[in-house]
């Protein structure tokens, strides 16, 4: 793979060499095919409407004997640059034409993966994602998409049923703005973008304008996932690290029904996201972050956070308190995450929260610094 990355004659060549590739073994290709596949995509501005058509016809014409990997990557690209779709498209150096596909072809095509003997749980996870993107991105079409949407709510899969009701949730009004950063561009990866700059890809040549973390359309200066665990600038306090951690608890917000204003909870991380001052004379690099996540009919969460220095594991400390008259028993904490995020949980002290404050239930959460080895 990277024979072809470094001596590519032009983008275009390498995307469709790519697809090539998952359409004729896209079964038995390595997975870092396919997340190749993804970021050059991605990065390639120019190439967005051509590979979105090309895919999506692949799709339709090869559906149900589709290659899996080839299916993930036309559903990532339908919801990434469905729009493309409903615009005719020509590239300037080939005399494939591809004309505009009707928005209930597109819709049609994603539920008839879903219903497919191929699609896995995770399949069908891209296709609700995809149609989440397409009814935030088009401005048709979102009574159906969420129709499909809300089908998988009594899914059996734990998984949909969950993905199902966070998304459905995300078409109340009062989230139109979270829904606009949770379903905005995926970036490309850090270490795929530093990959082929090191190896002369002429990809950054070519392209339009290359998308760079932070500044898609749609995103309002979020910060990526990466810059957070990576202990960059994300975390000493800026207002885009503020940014981000409040764009974490949000989804707590939407449960809970007890949303706070985006102003404050930004200034309310903002004061505590400092250098721990104890630290400061032997080791200045340790980040501290301590804030309120949930609180609702008398049970507060608290977590804390704590990262070492730039590249080592975060410890978060939940600590649980109970202002009722009445002790919470049989106490149970579980938190949805990113599959590529792992996270190591060590039993809460106690089972049992006690009443009126009178003491706390803690759980620690280390996340392993993130390494990324594949695409």
């Amino acid at each position: 793979m990277h024979i072809y990355l470094r001596f590519a004659p032009s983008p275009k060549w390498h995307a469709e060499t790519l697809i090539a590739m998952l359409s004729i073994a896209g079964n038995h290709c390595d997975s870092s095919i396919a997340c190749a596949t993804v970021n050059h995509l991605a990065l390639s501005e120019a190439l967005h409407g051509y590979a979105t058509h090309k895919l999506f016809r692949l799709l339709q014409s090869d559906l149900p004997r589709v290659q899996i990997a080839l299916m993930h990557v036309a559903i990532w690209c339908i919801g990434e640059f469905g729009p493309h779709l409903l615009e005719h498209c020509s590239f300037d150096d080939t005399h494939e034409i591809y004309e505009a596909v009707p928005l209930s072809d597109i819709i049609g095509l994603l539920e008839a993966v879903t219903k497919s003997h191929l699609a896995t749980t995770l399949t069908r996870c891209c296709v609700l994602t995809a149609l989440m993107k397409l009814a935030c991105r088009l401005q048709r079409g979102q009574g159906v998409c969420r129709g499909l949407v809300e089908s998988f709510v009594t899914s059996l899969s734990l998984e949909l049923q969950q993905r199902s009701c966070e998304y459905v949730s995300l078409f109340d009004e009062q989230w139109a703005t979270l829904q606009q950063q949770a379903l905005a561009r995926m970036p490309v990866s850090h270490v795929f973008r530093s990959e082929i700059q090191g190896k002369g890809s002429i990809l950054f040549e070519t392209s339009k304008e290359p998308y760079v973390p932070g500044t898609d359309q749609g995103s309002t200066g979020s910060t990526g996932l990466f810059d957070i665990l990576d202990g960059s600038p994300t975390a000493t306090g800026g207002a885009s690290g503020c940014r981000s951690i409040n764009d974490v608890d949000l989804l707590s917000d939407i449960f809970s029904g007890n949303a706070a204003a985006p102003g404050q909870t930004t200034d309310a991380m903002e004061s505590h996201l400092t250098p721990n001052p104890e630290q400061s004379g032997s080791n200045s690099q340790q980040i501290r972050a301590d804030f309120m996540a949930f609180e609702k009919d008398g049970l507060r969460l608290t977590m804390g956070l704590v990262k070492e220095a730039a590249g080592a594991d975060m410890n978060i400390t939940c600590s649980f308190s109970n202002s009722t008259a009445s002790d919470f028993a049989q106490l149970i904490f579980q938190a949805a995450v990113p599959k590529y995020i792992s996270m190591e949980w060590e039993p809460a002290s106690a089972s049992t929260v006690p009443a009126n404050n009178l003491g706390a239930v803690t759980q620690v959460i280390k996340v392993p610094a993130f390494n990324c080895v594949s695409c």
